[in-house]
């Protein structure tokens, strides 16, 4: 089942947790999640006043506005994930908060940011810049004397919520703050966890030769692809890291293919090597060639999501003697591209 924000991924995700964040502190249901969140801010949760998107004097628009009942207290709070921080009018976003801050009567003032692991030393960084406030082990600090800064973690706030929600009896259906801390869990916390077989695999001594001579074998094919003459344009072998492949693209007859290792389609179909026909478009057209027991080609989102791109691709066999042999693979590769080409004609 998919997570409910997989689905509003690209409409601000900032802005939506923060909406969240503003519920579960503001709603009747919430009390131990909001005292959790209180607990880190530093603040007392019987005694809070959230605000969301605020637009405050000197044209300050904030994520949240925490406040005590009388107004002893004030806290700015500014959730970033990968965003950077903006400048108006030549002024930092954090100097514009703090200053702001030191302009009001409360007595105590706090300048948090709440973000995930790998950006506190990006915003550690910009705090010493423009704050010029050196934080602490505890990653708080002061500016001006007046005014508390700190930085939060969303692992940590992800952490103490987990562990309330796994006391409580569980539901038939997750609900919609089960949804928010899969989709923060899974796509930005750094939270890859290895199964035992996945540790097996690893530690075994074969399998680092194994894989350094699947990527000798693709470079090999890559040279045999740039001097084979029927072969218009090839690209050298390379790395994509946010699909975690390794291969290079070429085209035959106007159709460009892409060749290499994709470990989602290796633990998918149960092969290494992949021939993918790029062209996704028209491929649909000669969709039934294509998947039929002629050529054998399976469909493949690139993405979980239901409106992310198919693609398709056929294994590449390998027998014992073939690791070996660079060119046994890529004899059985460019027959595969010409039955494609004749297929898509």
């Amino acid at each position: 089942m998919k997570s409910l924000f997989e689905y509003t991924a690209g409409k601000s995700l900032e802005n939506l947790t923060t909406a969240f964040l503003s519920f579960v502190c503001s709603e009747v249901g919430y009390e131990s999640e909001r005292a959790a969140f209180a607990e880190m801010v530093g603040v007392d949760s019987r005694d809070l006043r959230i605000a969301s998107q605020s637009k405050l004097s000197r044209g300050v628009l904030i994520d949240l506005m925490l406040s005590s009942r009388y107004g002893e207290t004030q806290a700015i709070i500014e959730n970033k994930f990968d965003s950077g921080f903006t400048w108006t009018n030549g002024e930092h976003q954090l100097v514009r908060y703090a200053k702001w801050l030191l302009e009001q009567d409360s007595s105590r003032k706090i300048l948090i940011v709440l973000t995930i692991a790998r950006r506190v030393a990006y915003v550690k960084a910009e705090i010493s810049e423009h704050l010029k406030v050196r934080l602490d082990q505890e990653k708080r600090g002061t500016y001006q004397q007046k005014c508390e800064i700190a930085i939060l973690e969303w692992e940590k706030l992800l952490g103490k919520w987990n562990s309330h929600r796994s006391q409580q009896t569980p539901t038939a259906q997750p609900t919609i703050f089960d949804h928010l801390l899969s989709y923060i869990d899974s796509n930005f916390v750094h939270s890859v966890k290895l199964t035992e077989e996945n540790l097996k695999a690893l530690q075994g001594k074969d399998t680092g030769e194994a894989v350094e001579k699947l990527f000798e074998v693709i470079d090999k094919i890559s040279e045999h692809a740039k001097g084979h003459e029927s072969i218009q344009q090839s690209t050298s072998s390379s790395f994509e890291k946010y699909y975690h492949s390794y291969g290079f693209g070429f085209r035959r007859n106007r159709i460009d293919f892409w060749f290499g290792f994709w470990p989602k389609a290796w633990r998918g179909l149960g092969a290494p090597l992949f021939l993918q026909i790029f062209d996704s478009k028209r491929a649909q057209t000669h969709k039934k060639a294509l998947l039929g027991t002629g050529l054998g080609f399976s469909e493949v989102r690139l993405e979980e999501s239901a409106s992310s791109e198919i693609v398709y691709l056929k294994p590449i066999e390998l027998k014992p003697e073939d690791i070996y042999d660079s060119q046994s693979v890529w004899n059985q590769t460019i027959s595969l591209v010409e039955r494609v080409v004749r297929a898509m004609e």
